[in-house]
């Protein structure tokens, strides 16, 4: 065991022979279900990609007992609704939505000398416009 106020390093004590990460262990700590560490690491939940998967099925399966089955259900969807929040934020601001990527080339039209430059002073006036 050792004394348990060092929860916070990544060694924690009494249960370095878990197999799961810090996250897993947040994650069950939050739900005060530590004591399931080992069944999560037994079976192979040692991240939480793997532990978001998780569903109503398989936690029978693993003989969870219906409330803390619905515990971490519940704990699961509000992490996944929080992720896919921060997958969002993540992303570049253009994709497949928005109508413009960025060009690889310059389009054609844009090599066309079409455009002679304007005298100075008409210029300073389009300025003042925008």
């Amino acid at each position: 065991g050792g004394l348990r106020n060092n929860l916070n390093s990544t060694q924690y004590e009494g249960h370095n022979d878990l197999n799961i990460n810090q996250e897993v262990y947040n994650f069950l700590e939050s739900l005060k279900l530590v004591k399931y560490g080992k069944v999560f690491s037994d079976n192979g939940f040692e991240d939480m990609d793997a532990v978001c998967e998780l569903t109503d099925e398989s936690l029978t399966e693993l003989n969870f007992p219906l409330g803390h089955k619905l515990k971490i259900l519940k704990k699961i969807k509000e992490l996944k609704s929080k992720r896919v929040v921060e997958e969002e934020e993540k992303k570049p601001i253009y994709d497949k939505r928005n109508m413009l990527p960025p060009r690889a080339q310059q389009a054609d039209y844009e090599a066309l000398p079409y455009d002679e430059p304007a005298p100075a002073k008409s210029a300073a006036k389009k300025k003042v416009q925008i």
